[in-house]
């Protein structure tokens, strides 16, 4: 088992990456969690094992095989230099260097052919709602290509961070008391409201969520000019995106076919049922690993096209489990290179 180094493990997905490191049985003692000053020397208590936090040094002073990055492309832009000089694997889940050539976005499912561990020490994880959807429609469009998406997306707390989620519950409860409240993690108020995403704008009309949505989907499809486009909202929900996605295929499409090829997806679970209004909810997808999808139904307008509703954990496939697997990706490209090896021997 390799010795992994979490910077930024304070933090949402930082969490998660060490439940998961736990999950698989990694020796406690091969993880080193990382955060800013103010938090180095306390003790972090994650599924009954202790962790006293490093400072950002550890990572020098030690040998690590794999190193995440989850402190926000500040950091990342910060450490990518220092961290190419070590002998180590980095995944950077920040949007920082997703649209660098050099460095692959990886969504393992979907492009793993991409990464080459020969070449590549630097990789990107994907925005959380690119890998969601895309979990979902990448393997219709290896079938028949889209001519256009277009998304709507119901964006959970969790995507700004635990102090967005904390003050979703202190607001809401407040609102409920009839009490005064001071919101801080957004411009609008967030219990019971609803409002266009967060991030700022980069052109006129996009804001740069809805953009890179766009390029990231281009690079990982390995298409310049695949169109989509999409509509980002932040709404009050904890941990689990909703998407409502558009899709216009390039050839005609039957609701069999795309039954047929998403029931041989990995990673995917359909949950509808016309008859009782029953499809997924963000509440169905927090805390699960895979992406929900359903309510899939032909447009009567217009030729080709379809709907698809799909929800997923942000900080799951959104984030933490999808850097994850692409360590695993790295675990099993080692064992199979360390087994031909022995065998060549």
């Amino acid at each position: 088992m390799n010795k992994i180094a979490i910077i930024g493990a304070t933090g949402a997905t930082g969490l998660e990456l060490v439940k998961l490191a736990l999950n698989e049985g990694l020796d406690p003692k091969d993880l080193c969690l990382i955060a800013s000053e103010k938090s180095v020397g306390k003790s972090l208590i994650i599924q009954s094992q202790s962790f006293e936090i490093k400072s950002l040094s550890s990572v020098f002073e030690s040998s690590f095989d794999v190193i995440f990055l989850a402190a926000g492309s500040k950091v990342s832009a910060e450490l990518k230099d220092k961290l190419s000089k070590l002998d180590c694997f980095v995944i950077d889940l920040s949007s920082k260097f997703r649209q660098n050539q050099d460095v692959p976005l990886i969504i393992p499912e979907i492009n793993h052919e991409a990464l080459n561990f020969k070449k590549n020490r630097f990789v990107s994880s994907p925005n959380c709602v690119t890998t969601l959807y895309l979990m979902v429609l990448a393997p219709l469009f290896k079938k028949n290509k889209a001519k256009k998406v277009i998304l709507s997306t119901y964006q959970a707390a969790s995507g700004a961070g635990f102090f967005a989620m904390e003050e979703l519950k202190k607001e809401s409860e407040a609102f409920l008391n009839d009490a005064s409240y001071e919101h801080k993690a957004f411009q609008d108020p967030y219990a019971f409201n609803l409002f266009a995403h967060n991030a700022p704008f980069k052109d006129p009309f996009d804001n740069e969520e809805e953009i890179k949505i766009r390029q990231e989907s281009q690079k990982i499809l390995n298409d310049p000019d695949f169109k989509i486009t999409a509509t980002c909202v932040r709404v009050p929900t904890l941990r689990a995106h909703a998407i409502s996605a558009y899709v216009e295929f390039s050839e005609s499409i039957d609701s069999e076919t795309i039954y047929s090829l998403l029931d041989e997806a990995s990673g995917i679970k359909l949950c509808e049922d016309f008859s009782k209004n029953k499809f997924a909810t963000p509440q169905n997808a927090s805390c699960k690993n895979e992406v929900y999808y359903g309510r899939i139904r032909k447009d009567p307008t217009s030729l080709n096209c379809f709907w698809f509703w799909i929800v997923g954990d942000q900080l799951l496939k959104g984030a933490a489990l999808n850097a994850w697997q692409i360590y695993q990706l790295k675990r099993s490209y080692e064992t199979l290179h360390a087994h031909s090896r022995t065998t060549s021997s």
